[in-house]
């Protein structure tokens, strides 16, 4: 049976003594003093409460106050409660329980010394606690049921912690279990420190981190609430790394991965307005489902998962490894600042640079992805080497430089869904493309691989499709051996030798099909099949080009085209020369010659005719002619 003793108790004896023993029942004191002549130890072997104080004397040297005996006692503390002298102790066993149950404000929690069993704060809404002296809990510290818990001395936990709502402004050393915290204010020279131990730590409701510092440990650390941080910062320097459930608001404050941590943002927001965000190379950052804004900051690995974000930028910023966009997370970067990223991108979505670049640093860098786009300017600022394939706004979009020259960057625009200028629907890629490099005269060149979605092309002949430059239209095409193939989700158009397509930094680039054009690819007779980018030998309503460098005979038989046109080129030494019994029958669009260093328009025979019908014969260069020309 439970004794309740109104009056207040005071032991006074220099030996070892015992309050209650198994068979009795608790004892409930009012007041509980062990006097200043007391030098032993005073046990309490059942459940004791003091619902006012319980006081080691002020002269009491080396007493303590032990809580054992009897599995699971509890010693319950209702009131202010003082040590006197050093040495003096409360002592206690691992299954043991002391529980500060003041439902009162301003109740100290006796420090100094380790608490080998539980420590419980309680008393409910009114009850607030407060450690000054620092304190070591070896089992369980639960301070679920106190309004508000202040700290301003050491407090050591051992294994879990429970905190409903914490003012701190010391270091509290996380222990082996899993450590909770509702509200939180963690003032200047306040540390939460994972570290510690292996046990995780988890943030609910709102942290105010005002000038203190957050570690994680080895285990998970946990926000679910809102976080504001106005000075210092959290440092997760340990494996588990930073998941944030919530809302992240990062105001002020600086927020620090240690080299190869992982921070986690599932429904979690930053928004900062200052201070920094210190990620290094190693570490990750993870965005997931609601994140909706990205904070800008220097990353290391960035990976952005879930639904719709967005990055606004105030300054160049980089990504030091890997920027991997999972499905589903369109990202558009905002600002008219770079974003700098030293390692590859992979794409499940596509990302959108509004202004300036995303811009590789690396030589290496790759952009990887089935069918996703990076929607604006891709640029490369590293050093290049020839033969080797350079990816851009996607996986299929490929810069291979043949001569590297002095070129220091190259950049592409591209724009998905948009019509080029005089691109017609059915006919022309809806993509538009704007190529750009430095220096301006770099001396290099190189294959160019344009890729496009095959909803981007609604026409019917895409073995047909060509480059054009700074517009779609018969004067804007370009030079080259194109092929037509399709891979990662894409198709796309190659232009090998860009010796014979000289493209303008800063012009517009587009893909069309309605020209017919056959290109010359090989020095070799106008018959054969392999003497055309077509793979075929052109006919009457084809319009055809003699490159600069690739000259072409007529010499067996003759042949139609709608249009012939001989080029001039830088080191141009191509022509059309006929021979034997060729003859060239022209159509409406004319014959044009403007080569000059090469063998020009060249009839060699009396056998040998050109025969022009409906069009104009247009000359800017060389004619020999030894046979008959004729324009009806």
């Amino acid at each position: 049976t439970a004794v309740s003793i109104t009056n207040p108790v005071t032991l006074n004896g220099a030996a070892a003594q015992t309050i209650g023993t198994a068979t009795f029942g608790a004892i409930n004191f009012s007041t509980l003093t062990i006097a200043p002549t007391v030098v032993a130890t005073t046990t309490l072997n059942v459940a004791t409460s003091v619902s006012t104080a319980v006081t080691i004397g002020a002269g009491a040297i080396n007493a303590t106050l032990a809580v054992g005996g009897v599995a699971n006692n509890t010693l319950f503390i209702g009131g202010t409660s003082t040590f006197g002298n050093v040495g003096s102790a409360l002592s206690t066993v691992a299954t043991s329980t002391v529980n500060y149950n003041s439902a009162a404000a301003g109740q100290a929690v006796l420090g100094g010394f380790t608490y080998a069993g539980n420590l419980t704060l309680s008393g409910g809404a009114a009850a607030t606690k407060s450690i000054s002296t620092a304190i070591t809990v070896g089992g369980i510290f639960d301070a679920s049921a106190a309004s508000t818990l202040t700290v301003s001395a050491p407090l050591t936990l051992g294994t879990t912690g429970t905190f409903a709502a914490l003012i701190n402004s010391a270091l509290i050393k996380n222990g082996s279990g899993l450590t909770t915290f509702g509200s939180v204010t963690n003032n200047a020279g306040g540390t939460i420190d994972g570290t510690i131990g292996a046990g995780a730590l988890t943030f609910g409701s709102t942290v105010a981190n005002a000038g203190g510092t957050i570690k994680g440990g080895a285990a998970l650390a946990t926000f679910s609430g809102l976080l504001t941080q106005t000075a210092t910062g959290i440092l997760i320097d340990g494996a588990g790394g930073l998941t944030l459930t919530a809302g992240l608001l990062n105001t002020l404050g600086t927020i620090t991965l240690a080299g190869g941590q992982s921070m986690s943002v599932s429904g979690g927001q930053f928004t900062q307005t200052a201070g920094a965000l210190t990620f290094p190379a190693t570490s990750t950052v993870t965005y997931g489902a609601g994140a909706t804004q990205i904070v800008e900051a220097p990353y290391g690995n960035l990976t952005l998962n879930g639904d719709a974000k967005a990055m606004a930028l105030t300054a160049g910023r980089t990504v030091s490894n890997t920027l991997t966009l999972g499905a589903g997370a369109v990202t558009t970067v905002n600002g008219a600042f770079d974003l700098t990223v030293g390692g590859n991108i992979s794409l499940a979505a596509n990302l959108t640079k509004s202004a300036n670049a995303v811009v590789f640093t690396a030589p290496a860098s790759t952009v990887t992805g089935n069918g996703f786009d990076i929607i604006g300017s891709v640029t490369r600022t590293h050093a290049f080497t020839a033969s080797t394939p350079y990816t851009f706004n996607n996986a299929s979009m490929i810069m291979t430089p043949t001569v590297v020259g002095t070129l220091g960057s190259y950049t592409i625009n591209s724009s998905p869904g948009t019509n080029p200028t005089g691109g017609v629907a059915g006919n022309s890629v809806q993509r538009k493309y704007t190529e750009s490099y430095s220096p301006a005269t770099p001396g290099f060149t190189a294959t160019l691989q344009l890729a496009y979605l095959a909803g981007e092309y609604t026409g019917v002949n895409p073995t047909k499709l060509k480059d054009f430059q700074n517009g779609i239209s018969k004067a804007d095409k370009l030079g080259g051996v194109y092929t037509l193939a399709s891979a990662n989700g894409f198709n796309y158009v190659s232009l090998p030798g860009l010796t014979n397509a000289i493209l303008v930094s800063g012009q517009e680039l587009g893909i069309d099909d309605r020209f017919n054009m056959f290109l010359s690819k090989a020095i070799a007779d106008w018959s054969l099949g392999t003497t055309w980018d077509m793979g075929t030998v052109p006919g009457a309503s084809d319009d055809v080009e003699i490159a600069p460098l690739y000259a072409v005979t007529i010499s067996t038989a003759a042949v139609p085209a709608l249009s012939v046109t001989i080029d001039e080129g830088v080191g141009a030494t191509g022509g059309l020369t006929l021979s034997g019994a060729g003859t060239l029958l022209v159509g409406t669009g004319g014959l044009t010659n403007s080569n000059t260093v090469g063998a020009g328009l060249n009839v060699t025979t009396g056998s040998n005719t050109v025969t022009i019908t409906g069009g104009d014969l247009t000359n800017n260069g060389k004619i020999t002619n030894a046979g008959t020309i004729t324009v009806k």
